[in-house]
This record gives C-alpha cells, sequence and structure tokens, in this order.
C-alpha cells in the first residue's frame, strides 16, 4: 500500500513544502530526526532514505504537528506519535480495502 506524498500541502492558512531531498536527509540525521516541521519556514523534512510505510507514517506524523500547530492544539509529542501511528493504519486500511 502507497500513499503519495505531495510537494505542497495547505494546513490552515500555512502552505508547507515538502523536502525529502538528499540535503535534507543529511540535515535530520545530523539532528538525530526522520522528519521535522517548521511551521516559521513553513517545511516539513523528511528522510526520504526509509521504507514506504516509515516515511508515509513519519509524513504523517509531521503534518499532525501542523494541525496541532495551526489549530492550537496541544503539540505533545507522544500524543502526535500515538494518533500518527493510528491514523496511519486507519488511513492503509481504508486505501487497501478501496474506499479512498
Amino acid at each position: 500500500m502507497n500513499i503519495r506524498i505531495p510537494k505542497k500541502i495547505q494546513v490552515g492558512p500555512q502552505v508547507y513544502t515538502v523536502l525529502r531531498d538528499h540535503k535534507t536527509r543529511i540535515e535530520l540525521r545530523g539532528n538525530g530526526n526522520i522528519g521535522e516541521s517548521d511551521h516559521l519556514l513553513g517545511t516539513i523534512k523528511l528522510d526520504n532514505d526509509m521504507p514506504a510505510i516509515k516515511r508515509q507514517t513519519t509524513f504523517l506524523h509531521e503534518v499532525l504537528h501542523c494541525i496541532a500547530y495551526q489549530y492550537g492544539a496541544p503539540n505533545v509529542e507522544d500524543d502526535i506519535e500515538r494518533m500518527a501511528n493510528g491514523l496511519s493504519q486507519v488511513l492503509f486500511q481504508l486505501k487497501e480495502d478501496k474506499y479512498v
């Protein structure tokens, strides 16, 4: 199952550019991360060198950070991680069952 990750995504009033290039991967690994979102710059950074399922879940994780920031929701890392994993499972199942 594969979810396409867009080059840009709008969350509230902010358009985020999704970066997945080699330079981004090196920067993220230097920080010990596989994904980051920057709300001031409007970027979501992903390490593109990981299995597709992990990359897609990481993308959803970062989008949830963006949603939390833009809509003033609690932005607690553990909560975001749990929601990203649950949302991934639901979306993957819906896609697999051809509902989306």
